[in-house]
């Protein structure tokens, strides 16, 4: 069976763009197609990644993709849901190949609490080697609903700052056992629902709780969270 491409990737960030390059260079025909909605759309730089320190990603995906070019490969836009087996490849929005590569990513899960689209980027991260040094000794606060993540990230984030707090929303997050290990090493627990990340210009400046005010002490500066479907951290200048 003929087949239009030798490669389909589904996913143009770095990993796609990577598997798509070494393809080109080996004189395979590939195809790229992405949905445009990467994992990071809310970063504006990216940290951590040997020569792009400090990039934003969508201008590393656009050199990678200019890049690609040069092997006569191109990057489609495309919302793919589905592929479908066929003899001796597959098939996928109206195009066949011999192999697929699916680099699509994660997708993170954000909290549908008021205000935190507004500081999501900003004031609000999933990724603390990332973005914690862009926040360091700032007053952080860790979102964590589901048990486990909230001392680790409670344990960890003290690495960047000794103003570090944990918030469960209300959820079960933290048992008593994690609670007082927090506490041993100076990061308190707040059990309130959060109701709204308070902003101005994207930037988180307070949290309110359903049980107390926004300008309550303890309350009124503590950061907020990211999307991650477990827990999310941010942070808010002192």
């Amino acid at each position: 069976m003929d087949f239009d491409w030798d490669c389909i990737v589904v996913g143009a960030g770095p990993a796609g763009l990577s598997a798509a390059l070494m393809l080109g260079r080996a004189r395979r025909r590939v195809l790229v197609l992405d949905s445009g909605k990467p994992r990071n759309f809310a970063a504006h730089a990216m940290h951590g990644v040997l020569g792009h320190d400090g990039l934003d990603p969508a201008a590393l995906r656009a050199r990678g993709a200019e890049e690609l070019s040069r092997y006569g490969i191109a990057v489609r836009g495309a919302e793919v849901d589905a592929a479908r087996p066929i003899d001796g490849g597959v098939e996928l929005d109206g195009e066949t190949a011999r192999t697929l590569i699916l680099a699509t990513g994660l997708l993170d899960v954000t909290p549908a609490i008021d205000g935190f689209d507004a500081i999501y980027g900003t004031s609000a991260h999933t990724c603390p080697y990332c973005d914690g040094w862009e926040h360091r000794d700032e007053r952080i606060a860790v979102l964590a609903t589901v048990a486990g993540f909230a001392v680790h990230l409670g344990r960890l984030l003290r690495q960047w700052s000794g103003d570090v707090a944990v918030l469960t929303d209300g959820g079960p997050g933290v048992d008593a056992a994690d609670e007082e290990s927090l506490a041993a090493i100076g990061v308190p627990v707040v059990r309130e629902p959060v109701t709204r990340f308070v902003e101005r210009d994207g930037r988180l400046t307070a949290i309110e709780l359903a049980t107390r005010s926004s300008s309550t002490p303890g309350s009124s500066r503590a950061p907020c969270s990211p999307r991650g479907s477990a827990a999310r951290w941010t942070s808010a200048a002192s």
